[in-house]
């Protein structure tokens, strides 16, 4: 469909169905956040077994997207994507009728390899289905849903274990997969397959870099790092696996993926952006329902409500974007304008107090996600803007990996990051809970609240926990507010290709 004339209903409806697909992935990936309480009681689990159901997720899914150009290639895009969303529907049954904590992790396993390869995917499909001038707008609205689903995922998320069965963040996926799969049979046309050989071993050595990363990062706090013989033991794979695999991509034809596209300037930049931006912003997102929650006294639902006006201003920067002129509009002022709005929410959030109104929260994440919105669209394009036409496949799994690995990493340092100040600030704290302490002396008075009383420890106990919480988290987002500041530079950097 390559031609200048305005994108036809079939090519919408192929948006849509592409567009749907890539937000259910995304959505399954942080829905089950604000049910994993559910999950436990439903399924026998601690709070140490219960993680896996995300993490077994996010490690399939890191096996997955770098492979996605050869799957592309090897099996045609038609064929693998149909294949993917049948996969998805199967698994995502499963998932929700699983009895125990080792069957769900098993098939939220299943989920991730099948549900992986369709955010890349769909960036190749679209790529293919539109001209040039064209292919801009096209990205936007899909980037609008795309975008827009890990902060929807929550809020969804809230609503379901308030109104029904937990169950069902599984089952949701099911008519809106067979919706996705009827528009993507009727619009996508076959592409031949090609034969291609690949390199076991280097697949095998990224299987075994990627899970034991993913297991060092999510495990890694809880066993207290390189205190731990089992996390030295991940890490050492790690680094063969990731060593491996680079050495045996660089040094043979049939590689597993091609990583010299890294030495495209713009795909790297936007890469490495993209994995730093998403780790930050993500790992910050992660963590602030637990704050809602555990400082504020916010239910599930309210939380999840509280999350989607971030995810509604993305959806509306990204179509504000597809209806500009995307020729006449300097890119880098978009893109730098999204981080400075990102650091201003950052910012706004790191002077919270513990009285703190519900507007507090809604307002700056609407700056935050119109934010994101005006840097996610315009990086997506450029990834690409640059690479050969036989190198997509390739490039949209990797810069894919690049947003997953840096989410998952973003998360992990996050998780890491709030446990280490709030022991930090809890101890600053209770140095000063002493008699001659007038400050305390005054806030006994305040409240009314005699030493002899003993209530009062416990009272005591509970201010300090609450505000040594919250000062880790005001902190958090203090960094993440430099973070965004720190990327801006990185965009003078870009090349930005002319289109007319």
């Amino acid at each position: 469909m390559k031609s200048t004339e305005q994108a036809s209903p079939r090519s919408m409806l192929l948006i849509i169905a592409v567009m749907a697909v890539a937000m259910l992935e995304i959505i399954d990936s942080t829905i089950v956040n604000v049910v994993l309480p559910n999950m436990m009681s439903a399924l026998g689990a601690d709070q140490s077994q219960v993680i896996w159901v995300i993490t077994s997720y996010m490690v399939a899914s890191a096996i997955v997207i770098p492979l996605t150009g050869y799957l592309h290639q090897r099996l045609g895009e038609r064929r693998l994507i149909i294949g993917n969303i049948i996969g998805f529907i199967l698994t995502s049954s499963l998932c929700g009728l699983a009895p125990n904590i080792t069957t769900m992790v098993i098939f939220r396993f299943l989920q991730g390899f099948f549900g992986a390869s369709l955010i890349p995917l769909s960036q190749i499909i679209l790529r293919n289905a539109f001209p040039k001038e064209q292919l801009g707008k096209a990205m936007s609205i899909w980037g609008a849903g795309v975008m827009a689903a890990p902060v929807l995922g929550p809020t969804l998320g809230g609503y379901i274990a308030e109104y029904l069965n937990w169950r069902w963040i599984f089952y949701i996926n099911i008519p809106v997969c067979l919706m996705a799969l009827a528009l993507i049979i009727a619009t996508l046309k076959p592409i031949s397959p090609k034969k291609m050989k690949i390199d076991l071993w280097g697949v095998a050595f990224l299987i075994l870099g990627t899970s034991s990363l993913q297991v060092v990062l999510d495990d890694g706090s809880s066993k207290g790092w390189f205190d731990s013989s089992f996390i030295v033991i991940c890490t050492l794979f790690s680094v063969v696996g990731i060593a491996g695999f680079i050495y045996r991509s660089l040094t043979r034809q049939n590689s597993a993926v091609n990583i010299r596209i890294f030495a495209n300037r713009n795909f790297a930049l936007a890469t490495l952006i993209m994995g730093i931006f998403c780790g930050t912003f993500f790992g910050i997102m992660t963590a602030q329902p637990i704050m809602q929650q555990s400082i504020y006294n916010y239910t599930t639902m309210i939380t999840g409500l509280v999350q989607a006006p971030r995810g509604l201003a993305c959806s509306i920067s990204m179509i504000l974007l597809s209806v500009l002129p995307l020729y006449r509009v300097n890119l880098k002022v978009i893109m730098i304008s999204g981080l400075l709005l990102c650091a201003g929410s950052s910012w706004y959030f790191s002077n919270l107090t513990a009285d703190a109104t519900t507007m507090n929260f809604i307002l700056p994440s609407i700056v935050a996600g119109f934010g994101m919105g005006l840097l996610i669209g315009p990086l997506t394009g450029v990834s690409l803007s640059t690479i050969e036409e036989k190198n997509i496949g390739d490039a949209s799994g990797l810069f894919s990996y690049g947003r997953t690995a840096g989410i998952s990493f973003g998360i992990s340092v996050a998780t890491a990051f709030l446990t280490h100040f709030y022991q930090v600030f809890w101890q600053q704290l209770a140095a000063h809970i002493s008699d001659g302490n007038a400050n305390f002396q005054l806030w006994l008075q305040k409240w009314n609240l005699p030493l002899t009383d003993p209530n009062t420890l416990n009272i005591l106990q509970n201010a300090i926990l609450k505000h040594s919480h919250l000062l880790a988290y005001v902190n958090l987002y203090y960094l993440g507010a430099i973070i965004f500041i720190l990327l801006i530079p990185l965009v003078f950097f870009f090349t930005i290709p002319k289109m007319s």
